[in-house]
C-alpha cells in the first residue's frame, strides 16, 4: 500500500517565526539629509537606529510572511535596490540578536536566558578590565529631577543659558588680570596629587561630577527627554555619579541632543566661574584653597576629558552628533581593525550597511588618534596613582588598571580571527607581515641607528678665568678696564668692609687684655687660671688669623696673565637691591650703595659687592673655544676627541666643525647668563642669593675646540652643538628617553 508524501516546501518558503515587537517607541529622525527611525526599548533601555530600508522589513515582520514574502515585499517598496536571502536573513538575526523582534517557538526562553547572562557578562568584563571607571548599577532619579526641575529649568533656557556664559566670560576676565598671583599660588604636582590634599581633591571632583551629571538629567528633562538611571562610579577611584540620558537619541533635532551633551559641561564651566569669584574675593585659608583647587579640577576635567571627542564623554557624543554618526569610536576602531586585517592578514568581510559608506579614511585616522591619546592619558593616570599608591603597599591596582587596555586589545584580536569572513586569510599576506615584523624588530633590538643629539653653547675666549668675589664688600678701588692687558698677581679691585675691621680691631683689643690677664695669672703662679685663659687667647688667635685672611681676600688679585674682559651685565639695581635687603646687612639698605651694569664702571664705585658676585674674566690668549652643557643623563653618550657640528643663532646656514677636547670631572653650579632661560637662552635656571643663575638639574661643562678658519665666531655668541651617536640601537635609545623623562620605578 502507497501512500503519497506532502511535497517538501523550501526554509525560504515557510513563514519566518520572528514578529516585531508592538512595545517598542518609535520616532523619526534625519541623519547626514536622510531620514531614519529611532526605537526605544522601554524594557532593556537600550536605544536603536534603523535605515528606512532596514525599518521597511521591520514592518513587515508578522510571525506569517516568508523570506521570499519580505523579499518581494522590499523590492516593491525599494524597487531601485536589491536584497538577497542570505542579506535578509542576516539582518532578521540582527533584529533578533538585538531584542527587537520576538518568537512563539519553543526554546525562546532559553535564548533570552543567554542573553541576560552574556549581559551580565559583558558589565563584569568592562568593569574588570577598566579598573579607572567602575560603574555600579544605579536607580531610577525620575522622582529627583522632577523636584529639581522646577527650581532649575531657568539655567537650561535662553536667559538662563546668557547668564551663565556671562558670568564664565567675567570669571575668566578676571582670572586673566590676576594670573601672575594665580600662577603664584598654584600648587606644585606633587603637593597636590599628596596628602592630606588628596582627600580634598577627591571630594572637590566628586561633587563637581555629581552636579555634572544632574545637568544632563535636567537638560534632557528640559528639552522632553527622559533620565531613568543614575548611580555611584568611581572615576580614578574617586566617588562620583554617572546618569545614563542616552533617551536623548529619541530627540528628533540634534541640536537638542548637543544641548544636553553640553548641559554637564556647562555646569563644570559656571562652578568654575564661582570658584574663581570666591578665589579672588577670600583670603588665604581653606575657602581660598579649596576655591583654587575646585577651579583647576572642574577646568581640567572639563578640557581634557568631557570636551575631549577622543574619548567617550560628553565630546565625543557632541561629535557623533555634529556628523551624525552613531557608535562613532565602535564604528571607526572596527574599520581600522577591518582595513589593517585586509592589508595585512588578507581578510575580507561581508559589506554592513550600519558602518559609513563615505570617508572612511577620517574614520580610521579618528581610531588611530583616540587609541594613541587613550593609552597617553591611561599611562600617565597609572603612573600617578602607582606613586601615590606605593607607599601604602596598593601598587598593584596601579598596574592592574592598565592591564585592562592589554586584555581588551586581546579580546579584540580574537574577536577579529573569530568574526565570519567571506575570504579566508591569505598565507602569503600573512607571512609577509609576519616577516616584515621580524624584520622590523631585528632592526629595533640590533642595529646600531645614528642618534644626534642638540646642546647649547656659548664661545667664549679659550682657557678663560672667571674671577668671583671670595667674600663681600665695598668697592673702593677699581684698578683695571675691559681690554687691558694684566699679569698674574695684579690688583684687579680692593673692597673695604669696616665692620669686619671693626670686628678684628676688637678681638686683638680682648686678646690684649686676655695676654694681660694671662700673664697676671702666671706671676700668681695660678695654674688652673692659666690654663683657661690660655685657651681663651689661643681661640682668639685663630679667629684673628681667619679674619685677617678673610679681609686680606678684599684685595682682589689676577689669577693669571692674559686680557680683562668685563662680565655680563646684571640686573637693574632695584632687583639687586632686593637680594641685598634679604641678607638683612645694614650696608645695603641705602639706595646708593646698589651697583648697575659691570663691577669695572667707575660708577660703581663704593658700591656694595655681594659673595660670589663675577668681577671680571681673563683670556690667557687670542684662542676661542665653545663651552657646552651637557646634562647628567647625556653625560655617558658622548666622548672626548668626538665631532661637533656647531650653528649659532646669529648665522643657523652656517656650519662650523669642531672637537670635543674636555669634559668637566665634576658638576656646574652655575652657566652663563647668555645660556640661561631668564634672558632668553635655552637652557632652564634658577636665580640664586649671589645673583648667579644656578641649573635645575646636574650638569656638565664640555669644552670644544673651535677651528682656525672661523673668526666669526665671536665671545658671547650663542647657538646649538649637535653631537652624532652610533652607540645604541633604536630600542635602546627609545628606553634611555624613557628613564630619562619618566624617572618611573618599580
Amino acid at each position: 500500500m502507497s501512500t503519497a508524501s506532502a511535497p517538501l516546501v523550501g526554509a525560504s518558503c515557510r513563514p519566518c517565526p520572528l514578529r516585531a515587537r508592538v512595545d517598542l517607541v518609535v520616532r523619526e529622525a534625519g541623519y547626514d539629509g536622510e531620514p531614519y527611525w529611532l526605537l526605544k526599548d522601554p524594557l532593556a533601555l537600550e536605544y536603536h537606529r534603523l535605515h528606512p530600508a532596514q525599518y521597511a522589513i521591520f514592518k513587515l515582520l508578522d510571525g506569517e510572511r516568508s523570506l521570499e514574502q519580505l523579499q518581494a515585499a522590499y523590492l516593491r517598496e525599494f524597487p531601485t535596490q536589491r536584497i538577497s536571502l542570505h542579506e535578509l536573513q542576516t539582518l532578521l538575526a540582527d533584529f533578533h540578536a538585538q531584542g527587537l523582534v520576538v518568537s512563539d517557538r519553543p526554546g525562546q526562553a532559553d535564548v533570552l536566558l543567554e542573553r541576560a547572562w552574556q549581559s551580565r557578562t559583558r558589565r563584569v568584563w568592562q568593569t574588570v578590565s577598566n579598573l579607572l571607571y567602575i560603574r555600579l548599577p544605579g536607580w531610577d532619579p525620575e522622582r529627583i529631577l522632577a523636584r529639581l526641575y522646577p527650581w532649575t529649568q531657568w539655567l537650561f533656557g535662553p536667559t538662563g543659558a546668557c547668564a551663565g556664559v556671562s558670568l564664565v566670560v567675567v570669571a575668566w576676565i578676571l582670572l586673566l588680570v590676576e594670573i601672575a598671583e594665580f600662577d603664584r599660588e598654584l600648587p606644585a604636582v606633587a603637593q597636590f596629587f599628596g596628602w592630606p590634599n588628596l582627600g580634598w581633591l577627591w571630594l572637590t571632583l566628586g561633587v563637581a561630577k555629581i552636579l555634572h551629571e544632574l545637568g544632563h538629567g535636567l537638560s534632557c528633562r528640559r528639552m522632553g527627554g527622559e533620565c531613568h538611571e543614575i548611580g555611584m562610579a568611581f572615576l580614578m577611584f574617586s566617588p562620583c555619579l554617572y546618569c545614563d540620558v542616552s533617551d536623548s537619541w529619541m530627540l528628533p533635532q540634534k541640536w537638542r541632543r548637543i544641548a544636553v551633551a553640553l548641559a554637564g559641561m556647562y555646569i563644570e564651566m559656571m562652578i568654575s566661574a564661582v570658584a574663581i569669584l570666591v578665589w579672588w574675593s577670600t583670603r588665604p585659608g581653606l575657602v581660598h584653597f579649596l576655591a583654587l583647587q575646585t577651579f583647576v579640577v572642574t577646568t581640567f576635567t572639563t578640557v581634557m576629558l568631557n570636551a575631549n571627542p577622543l574619548l567617550q564623554f560628553d565630546g565625543y557624543y557632541i561629535l557623533s552628533d555634529l556628523i551624525e554618526v552613531p557608535n562613532l569610536r565602535a564604528k571607526a576602531d572596527r574599520l581600522l581593525m577591518q582595513i589593517m586585517a585586509r592589508f595585512t592578514l588578507g581578510f575580507e568581510w561581508p559589506a554592513d550597511p550600519f558602518m559609513p559608506q563615505h570617508g572612511r579614511i577620517w574614520f580610521a585616522l579618528y581610531a588611530v588618534a583616540s587609541a594613541v591619546y587613550r593609552i597617553t592619558l591611561l599611562f600617565s593616570v597609572t603612573f600617578v596613582l602607582y606613586e601615590l599608591l606605593k607607599p601604602y603597599g596598593l601598587s598593584p591596582l596601579a598596574i592592574l588598571a592598565a592591564a585592562g587596555v592589554v586584555l581588551r586589545a586581546g579580546r579584540n584580536l580574537v574577536r577579529m580571527f573569530s568574526t565570519p569572513r567571506i575570504r579566508p586569510m591569505s598565507k602569503f599576506r600573512a607571512t609577509a607581515t609576519l616577516a616584515t615584523l621580524a624584520a622590523g624588530l631585528a632592526a629595533l633590538l640590533l642595529v646600531p641607528v645614528p642618534y644626534r643629539m642638540e646642546l647649547p653653547f656659548v664661545i667664549e675666549p679659550h682657557g678663560i678665568r672667571h674671577v668671583y668675589a671670595s667674600t663681600s664688600g665695598r668697592l673702593s678701588t677699581i684698578a683695571v678696564k675691559p681690554g687691558q692687558h694684566i699679569e698674574q698677581g695684579d690688583v684687579l679691585f680692593e673692597l673695604t668692609n669696616f665692620a669686619q675691621q671693626d670686628h678684628l680691631e676688637q678681638l686683638k683689643s680682648i686678646r690684649k687684655v686676655q695676654q694681660v690677664d694671662l700673664s697676671l695669672h702666671r706671676k700668681l703662679n695660678d695654674a688652673a687660671g692659666v690654663q683657661t685663659v690660655s685657651e681663651l687667647v689661643s681661640r682668639l688667635t685663630t679667629q684673628i688669623q681667619d679674619y685677617e685672611e678673610h679681609l686680606a681676600r678684599l684685595k682682589v688679585v689676577a689669577p693669571c696673565s692674559g686680557t680683562i674682559i668685563a662680565p655680563p651685565e646684571r640686573r637693574a639695581a632695584h632687583e639687586t637691591g632686593e637680594l641685598i635687603a634679604e641678607s638683612g646687612r645694614p650696608e645695603s639698605r641705602s639706595a646708593d650703595l646698589h651697583w648697575t651694569g659691570t663691577p669695572l664702571e667707575t660708577r660703581n664705585t663704593g658700591a656694595w659687592i655681594d659673595t660670589g658676585v663675577h668681577l671680571l674674566s681673563i683670556a690667557p690668549d687670542d684662542r676661542r673655544e665653545a663651552r657646552v652643557i651637557i646634562d647628567q643623563n647625556q653625560r655617558n653618550d658622548v666622548q672626548i676627541g668626538c665631532t661637533v657640528e656647531l650653528k649659532c643663532d646669529f648665522e643657523p646656514d652656517t656650519t662650523w666643525a669642531g672637537s670635543l677636547v674636555a669634559i668637566a670631572d665634576r658638576d656646574v653650579e652655575s652657566i652663563p647668563d647668555a645660556l640661561s632661560n631668564k634672558f632668553g637662552g635655552p637652557v632652564a635656571t634658577l636665580s640664586a642669593a649671589d645673583g648667579r643663575e644656578r641649573l635645575m638639574s646636574y650638569a656638565f661643562e664640555g669644552i670644544v675646540e673651535l677651528p682656525d678658519a672661523a673668526p666669526q665666531l665671536l665671545p658671547g655668541m650663542q647657538g646649538r652643538a649637535r653631537f652624532t651617536l652610533y652607540r645604541r640601537t633604536a630600542a635602546q635609545w627609545l628606553w634611555r628617553y624613557s628613564k630619562s623623562t619618566l624617572h618611573f620605578r618599580i
